[in-house]
């Protein structure tokens, strides 16, 4: 036998195998479909009384989610550092201003800037801003 007898029996015995696969791929998907249409009922109805999860709470899951990941990359993209606290409140003084940030700090329980507590600085950098645009404005 030459060599083309042997390459065109090789492809007529694939193109065989590729219509038997195909049919064998048909039945099979044919199969997989019928099971699943008679567990799916089964497993959310057993999900639900299992899990007692509704589609509410886990929209309401996903939205407390949302709103934790806003508030801490808003925290993250507002972090104030003790040295830009002094450096606007410098500027406070130097407008005038500092009775009134003597005031803050000893409403918010501390002497002086290096003792106020983190979660504080957004607010009190707020604060010193309000402080300056007010004393321009005068």
């Amino acid at each position: 036998m030459n060599a083309i007898m042997v390459v065109k029996e090789e492809m007529e015995f694939l193109r065989k195998m590729k219509v038997e696969l195909e049919a064998t791929f048909k039945t099979i998907t044919a199969r997989i479909q019928l099971l699943e249409a008679k567990i799916e009922p089964d497993v959310d109805e057993d999900y639900d009384k299992d899990t007692g999860i509704k589609e509410e709470v886990a929209a309401t899951d996903i939205e407390t989610q949302d709103r934790e990941r806003a508030e801490a990359y808003k925290a993250e993209m507002n972090t104030i550092t003790t040295g830009e606290l002094k450096v606007k409140a410098a500027e406070a003084v130097h407008a005038g201003c500092s009775d009134a940030i003597k005031a803050r700090l000893t409403e918010l329980g501390v002497k002086k800037i290096s003792e106020l507590p983190e979660h504080e600085f957004t607010d009190f950098h707020a604060f010193l801003e309000r402080l300056i645009k007010e004393s321009r404005d005068a």
